[in-house]
């Protein structure tokens, strides 16, 4: 099953979310109310000469080396392609950055960062579309409106908007926030600065001559904090001039609700009272950033806030925003991510439930419904809802002060054993496998790439202190080691450079065909109880069977116990 995804809004966090789902089995569609790409990086151009641009948001991108090592993906992409190069102009009055800082700039215009992340993806993108109402339908999907009457229904939409935005939707989402007080209120905390940008172009016979600066820093100006004659900043001498200036947050603020002719007028003035000089432009552009930068970001700052579940509603415009750097927009991605991975990979089978079968427990980023419940009362197959239950107990719970352990779900493991490796980073750089010691795989025989079914679980281990090897435990022998094969030979390159063992395991075996998720749910708990206190996979216990025949009832208290517990952390999905 394809997930359809909805991407609201067309700047850079919205960018490299899109291009981060092509990784995943979604098709995803993307739309702003802009006629373009770019949101605060967009570029603008004359009317009466394109070649001659200006950018009206950010100007440039600051590196450090951590934060540059961190998200080397992005900048690797963007170098490698010529999209953004080393500032070089002159720039006076830049603050002081830790040794091994990089600036960079986009030679074409900061919106063409936009639209390279837009283009590695992939997907439809849809301008002058006002998103105005986001509701629920019967059939657990979203539809989404629009101020032109629109409408589409998605298995997920994600919201790239700046956050008052957001609070301002109709739509079944208003009701959402309003039964939620505390994400409604922790919303509303998020502040944002307010500016103004002036953009003057010029023609190439008549334009400003500086000699001693290409950008600059006006501290100390009533009005302005920031100039730049942008075809030099970005070193295109051969093109016309365009000189740009930024308003102080100050000035915003204070005049964000006049007349923008008003303001531009006034700004005009100021530009002359400081450069008197210069000659007149051929054509002007005010633009109005009334969400500018994040002051007051989301507490905690997590880069995405979960609105809703199943199906998934995201806000991934919660935190800092973009000014000379990638920060928040990856940070952004980075939670969105993980988001992306593990809720939408869930969400594959729970996109199609039934809204009838209702929901018995909120857990994390698990949903249980009475169907899943009910698997455990009787002689059944476990499907990747409980497994994954069990998992996200072991993670977040049992073991949650065991840095070293990870429990991958059963559909991203799945994923993995579909995709390509170079695709692996996406399913598990936002899992920080790489930095694990013992990492657990549920594998089942499922042909189908992005579904798990199938007909047979088994457990796959991934041990690093023991020379990077696999160890593969199958209560049925040798019925899943093409499966668990196929799943080590991706993986062995992104785990251990290349050298890495399977070795099947001897398990106690399952006495009838159902039991084998529950195999891997004691086998998983009993592996990492012995990891955790030596370290080792390959000298573990047997089972009892007596534990075998215990965990379905175990499952069934835990789903008891912890449905108070997961409803207090997920009230949008209590039963």
């Amino acid at each position: 099953m394809t997930l359809k995804v909805l991407l609201v809004g067309g700047g850079l966090t919205s960018a490299l979310i899109s291009s981060h789902l092509k990784k995943l089995p979604v098709t995803c569609q993307v739309w702003d109310k802009a006629r373009g790409a770019g949101g605060r990086m967009s570029t603008s151009r004359s009317p009466l000469d394109s070649n001659c641009t200006a950018d009206l948001g950010a100007q440039y991108i600051t590196a450090t080396p951590d934060y540059q090592a961190k998200h080397n993906e992005f900048y690797d992409s963007l170098l490698t392609s010529k999209v953004l190069e080393p500032l070089k102009c002159k720039t006076e009055g830049m603050k002081d950055f830790a040794d091994g800082t990089k600036h960079y700039v986009a030679s074409a215009g900061c919106n063409s960062i936009v639209k390279h992340f837009f283009s590695e993806g992939g997907h439809q993108l849809h301008f002058e579309q006002h998103v105005s109402a986001i509701d629920l339908q019967p059939d657990n999907k979203w539809l989404v409106r629009t101020k032109l009457g629109r409408e589409e229904l998605f298995d997920a939409v994600v919201l790239t908007m700046p956050v008052p935005q957001i609070l301002q939707l109709e739509g079944q989402i208003k009701q959402l926030l309003s039964d939620d007080e505390e994400l409604t209120q922790k919303l509303q905390t998020v502040k944002y600065s307010s500016r103004f940008a002036l953009g003057l172009f010029f023609s190439k016979i008549s334009a400003p001559s500086e000699s001693t600066w290409d950008a600059k820093y006006i501290n100390e100006h009533d009005v302005f904090r920031f100039v730049a004659l942008d075809n030099r900043k970005r070193q295109k001498d051969d093109l016309p001039v365009a000189a740009v200036f930024h308003t102080s947050i100050g000035f915003g603020e204070k005049n964000i609700d006049r007349n923008l002719d008003e303001v531009q007028s006034e700004l005009i003035a100021k530009v002359k009272e400081l450069f008197p000089h210069w000659p007149e432009p051929e054509s002007v552009k005010c633009q109005k950033w009334r969400y500018s930068q994040v002051l007051e970001p989301f507490p905690g700052a997590p880069g995405c806030v979960l609105i809703n579940k199943s199906p998934l509603l995201l806000a991934a415009e919660s935190v800092k925003t973009l000014s000379s750097s990638f920060n928040s927009p990856t940070q952004s991605v980075s939670c969105a991510g993980k988001s992306i991975t593990g809720l939408f990979s869930l969400s594959l089978h729970q996109a199609a439930m039934p809204i009838s079968d209702p929901v018995v427990l909120s857990f994390f980023d698990t949903v249980l419904r009475v169907s899943d419940v009910d698997l455990l009362k009787g002689q059944h197959w476990l499907n990747d809802s409980l497994i994954g239950f069990f998992f996200e107990y072991l993670q977040k719970i049992k073991y949650k002060d065991f840095n070293d352990l990870l429990f991958v779900s059963p559909e991203v493991t799945q994923c993995i054993k579909g995709s390509s490796k170079e695709d692996l980073d996406g399913f598990l750089g936002p899992l920080d496998a790489k930095n694990k010691k013992f990492i657990f795989f549920p594998v089942n025989d499922s042909v189908v790439s992005d579904e798990s079914g199938g007909s047979h679980w088994s457990l796959l281990v991934y041990s690093q202190p023991e020379d990077n090897t696999f160890f593969h435990f199958d209560s049925m022998s040798t019925a899943n080691y093409s499966s668990a094969k196929k799943i080590v030979m991706k993986l062995a390159p992104y785990l251990a450079h290349g050298g890495a063992d399977l070795e099947e395991f001897t398990c106690l075996r399952q006495e009838n065909s159902y039991d084998c998720g529950i195999h891997v749910l004691c086998n998983s708990e009993n592996i990492a109880s012995h990891a955790c206190l030596y370290e080792k996979v390959g000298i573990c216990p047997l089972l009892d069977q007596r534990v075998i025949d215990n965990q379905r009832k175990v499952m069934l208290n835990l789903i008891r116990d912890f449905g108070h517990y997961g409803t207090k952390m997920d009230s949008g999905d209590a039963p």
